[in-house]
């Protein structure tokens, strides 16, 4: 399916006459790992080799995070969470549903057989009633409830109107390795923000774990290209003015730092642990941090590319 997905953005972006970005590109499930990304990078390459302008982006992280609904069949989310949750509580519509999750192949990327209920963790959910299951994992959750996987997982989204989030554990470090260092790709960061619970690290810690693990202590890339892949690269590809660069015209957003010094805390468990090791950041020229400490400057604006 990621190959397919690439063809088909790729055909619409060259009926269009524009450049392609690719976000969260990655190889979901063990299944696919390194084999498929590598046929995915070689379809990129040869799409750039032919002329067409294509760029990438991945985050440090082996996790991703959505909604737990997603897991869902496609069929089971027409009309949004609402009708989700009434078919999840008809017991009829629920066995299907666990029929076609634990079932052959059904045209859908089901992460139930690609990941495993071991690799999808509740991240929120709204209600008191379930809050002892944010941080655990379905496989968890159903040994404490004593009940299959799949049964701890439906129940929980018909009692919690499906809004729950996930962290899902869908991509391997090889391949992330690999995508951070084409000469293409960008480093983001993502955020979905639930209210409460456990959110992904990524919003806290992205840069303090790229810069202490992937930079300083495994050397999978150079500080400067790092340093690039994050500021300069995606404000030029993106057609955003005035950022990305130390160069007179442009906004004064600078980042002062020292390497040796940089940890990240951020865990999936511990999610909102504050990256330390940063001397200064300035935004628009404002002070917005000190010595890792927060300064309220308000000095940041809504981007608009050119």
């Amino acid at each position: 399916m990621l190959l397919d997905s690439i063809r088909e953005v790729v055909a619409i972006a060259r009926g269009l006459g524009v450049p392609l970005h690719i976000s969260h590109f990655k190889a979901v499930g063990a299944i696919n790992w390194r084999h498929m990304r590598e046929k995915a990078v070689q379809l990129i390459e040869d799409e750039r080799g032919a002329g067409m302008d294509i760029t990438v982006d991945v985050y440090p992280w082996e996790a991703g995070s959505s909604q737990l609904a997603q897991v869902l069949p496609p069929e089971f989310l027409d009309g949004g969470l609402a009708e989700a949750t009434r078919r999840l509580k008809d017991p009829a519509e629920r066995a299907r549903c666990k029929a076609i999750l634990t079932g052959p192949p059904a045209g859908f990327e089901n992460q139930v057989k690609l990941l495993g209920w071991e690799n999808i963790m509740v991240g929120s959910v709204k209600t008191d009633k379930n809050k002892d299951c944010e941080g655990k994992r379905i496989t968890e959750i159903a040994a404490l409830r004593g009940v299959d996987p799949d049964d701890a997982c439906l129940t929980l989204l018909a009692e919690e109107d499906c809004e729950v989030s996930m962290i899902n554990f869908i991509a391997c470090d090889d391949d992330i390795e690999a995508i951070m260092k084409l000469p293409y790709s960008y480093i983001i960061s993502d955020s979905i923000y639930p209210d409460g619970g456990k959110p992904h690290p990524r919003q806290y810690g992205t840069y303090p774990k790229l810069l202490a693990d992937y930079v300083r202590d495994r050397k999978v890339l150079h500080l400067e290209e790092a340093v690039r892949k994050c500021t300069s690269a995606p404000a030029e590809g993106l057609h955003i003015a005035g950022k990305g660069r130390i160069q007179e015209g442009y906004d004064a957003d600078l980042v002062v730092f020292d390497l040796d010094r940089i940890e990240n805390h951020a865990t999936y468990l511990e999610p909102r642990g504050l990256g330390s090791g940063f001397s200064l950041v300035l935004v628009n020229g404002r002070v917005a941090n000190r010595d890792d400490a927060f300064v309220n400057s308000a000095a940041g604006k809504v981007l608009v590319r050119r």
